[in-house]
């Protein structure tokens, strides 16, 4: 072996290691398959997702058969055969211990040297606790709406079953809720496969794991072995028809236990896992008080004194006022939040409270309400010391002493305020980490399209160079027609040689040109389009403001040369466009980008569509380096889509 031979030799097994490397060690799952499906070749983190041992039980798996639904793996195929990658594909997943999770896929077809694809690689990320997560926290917002929303208690644990149904199984669930006065449980909501009750009727259940919950205050797991258990000792029996799985949880409030929250499966042994009796522990505790909430206001209906007690006991300010505004009545909270005395508040306006400069606004909102039946907005109240808070209004109409008054529920939002600023400062960290992302992979990009051109474009050559001189000196030594198939079979190997350097280079410069590094933008552009109207049929007119270079920012020029990127690529796939401007000009304050073709014009509802990665990635670059990102299409006209980058100094 010759010592360039060794040096490439070295070379390949170096890049082998460090691709096995980054393998094995990725904190994402990586998979290789056939088209089959048939699994090649895994590591360590996909192993840990779907909860096989080792890479050899993993082998013996076809992905087939961890689709918990076929319909997604047939999507998934179709997707990619026609775009040759998918990113980000949601599917439901069946670990080796039957749990199903929520996974995200992004995977690219694998081509043997006849450009026939063989295969798929890709990338499997568990996203199951965080889409559970952000499911139990919607729900629980509804939840807490709904017990406004609701007229009374059984409509509002309608809506809380609906609610539920997002998070966990829900077939046959039931709330009982406990009087002490007659030791019964009542069921203002029951759901059930086989069991049947009358809703109207209040039942005694004692020795029932219903009661038992109640009695020990604790969310149970019932199981075969767990309800043998409870009724060898004498603790508590199943009543009606024994479900293979028991999930209960009781509802604690501020007073206690009212009650218990159940659900049950006939079927599947294995439906809930204690994950869901965790949750069913958690939601139990909002269904716990929006059912006090609804009891509460049913009972304010009821008496005028039970009224009082809820109205006295409000954490937010309320307030009782005449129909021409004035404060009939406040509670102690509307003292406490305003820094006033009863008597200083009645009597009065609450227009008084509001801060001079908002309460046209708070008037002219009441003078609307008497049309309507509430009234919600949000404005700012004077708190004391004369510190302005911001506060949630809402107006309804009641009837207090015989009269039809105005009840203003005052609320104090700040906490509300300082959790959405929380939010914002949330979503501009995941912007920042969106650009730093783009960062690592241009640099990424950058790195592999040098090392093409440098390593792998040096061996081709010398290989070029070989193969020439072999065949230079078969035609010397042998001129006659002697050894004709080789030397054929020499300048076919010398073609083909240079195809796979044009191939070398154009990944690389897809990857990374390296004029925009060597050059800048301006000739980069020049490049991408001359390179454009080669690969296509397209007119295509480039306008650079200024024959000196616009751009000096590399992460601004980078940044442009993607967008125009993707956006041509946009273009040949989805515009029919016949001709493209691109214009980069500078202003006085920004760098603008402007790329407008003739096609037949995106529409709106693509616009907003969640699965427009190609449109939601320019918006989060340009966004990044704090840009305006603009896109506009007309139906037979075609597209514009303007990017302006403000110039930093």
């Amino acid at each position: 072996m010759s010592a360039a031979d060794k040096i490439n030799h070295k070379l390949i097994k170096r890049d082998e290691t460090l691709f096995r490397n980054l393998f094995e060690n990725n904190r994402d799952g990586i998979y290789i398959t056939a088209l089959d499906g048939s699994i090649i070749d895994v590591n360590q983190a996909a192993l840990e997702i779907t909860g096989f041992q080792n890479k050899r039980e993993f082998a013996n798996q076809n992905t087939i058969d961890l689709y918990v639904d076929p319909k997604q793996r047939k999507s998934f195929q179709k997707i990619i055969k026609k775009n040759g990658y998918v990113q980000d594909f949601e599917v439901l997943l069946r670990k080796k211990t039957g749990e199903k999770i929520t996974c995200l896929l992004t995977s690219s077809v694998i081509k043997d040297s006849k450009d026939r694809v063989i295969g798929y690689q890709g990338i499997i990320r568990d996203v199951t606790l965080q889409q559970r997560q952000q499911r139990i926290q919607e729900t629980l917002l509804r939840i807490t709406q709904a017990a406004t929303s609701s007229g009374d208690l059984k409509s509002l644990l309608k809506n809380l079953h609906k609610e539920l149904k997002q998070l966990i199984n829900v077939d046959n669930f039931y709330v009982a809720l406990y009087d002490e006065g007659t030791e019964a449980y009542s069921f203002p909501y029951y759901v059930d496969e086989y069991d049947l009750l009358n809703e109207l009727e209040s039942y005694s259940l004692k020795k029932s794991l219903t009661d038992y919950i109640r009695r020990t205050e604790e969310a149970l797991f019932v199981d075969q072995e767990r309800r043998s258990e409870l009724k060898k000792k004498g603790e508590a029996v199943m009543i009606g028809t024994i479900p293979k799985l028991w999930l209960g949880s009781p509802l604690i409030t501020s007073k206690g236990v009212i009650g218990v929250v159940v659900v049950q499966s006939y079927s599947d042994p294995k439906m809930y896992t204690r994950d869901d009796l965790e949750l069913l522990e958690f939601v139990s505790g909002q269904i716990a008080r929006v059912i006090e909430q609804k009891q509460a206001g049913e009972s304010i209906r009821r008496s005028e004194q039970r009224f009082k007690d809820l109205f006295e006991g409000s954490p937010d300010a309320i307030f009782v006022e005449t129909l021409e505004g004035l404060v009939l009545d406040v509670n102690p909270a509307a003292c406490k939040m305003h820094g006033l005395t009863y008597a200083e508040i009645v009597g009065n306006s609450y227009i008084n409270l509001i801060p001079e400069k908002l309460r046209g606004e708070i008037k002219s909102n009441f003078e609307n309400f008497f049309g309507e039946d509430l009234v919600s907005l949000e404005s700012h109240s004077l708190g004391r010391n004369g510190n302005i808070i911001p506060v949630e209004i809402k107006v309804s109409h009641i009837d207090y002493g015989g009269k039809k008054v105005l009840l203003l529920h005052v609320r104090d939002v700040s906490s509300r305020k300082e959790a959405e600023e929380e939010l914002r400062n949330s979503h501009e960290q995941l912007r920042h980490l969106s650009a730093h992302l783009h960062s690592i992979k241009e640099e990424e990009s950058k790195r592999i399209a040098r090392d093409l051109h440098d390593s792998l474009g040096q061996i081709l050559t010398a290989l070029k160079f070989d193969i020439s001189l072999l065949n230079k000196q078969l035609i010397d030594q042998f001129p006659t027609n002697q050894y004709r198939p080789l030397k054929r079979k020499t300048k076919s190997m010398i073609s083909k040689v240079d195809a796979t350097i044009d191939a070398m280079r154009r990944i690389s410069a897809n990857l990374r040109p390296v004029v925009l590094d060597d050059i800048g933008l301006n000739a980069a552009i020049e490049w991408l389009a001359t390179d454009f109207r080669r690969r296509t049929s397209l007119g295509m007119k480039v306008n650079i403001g200024s024959e000196e270079e616009l751009i000096t920012d590399h992460e601004v020029a980078t940044t442009l040369y993607r967008i125009l990127q993707e956006a041509l690529t946009n273009i040949i796939r989805h515009s029919k466009a016949r001709n493209v401007q691109v214009s980069l000009i500078r202003t006085s304050k920004d760098i603008v980008l402007t790329i407008d073709d003739d096609g037949k014009g995106i529409a709106k509802e693509k616009l907003k569509k969640a699965t427009s990665f190609g449109l939601v990635g320019i918006q989060e670059r340009v966004l990044g380096l704090e840009g305006v990102f603009e896109i506009k299409g007309k139906k037979g006209i075609g597209t514009k889509l303007t990017v302006s980058i403000p110039i930093t100094t």
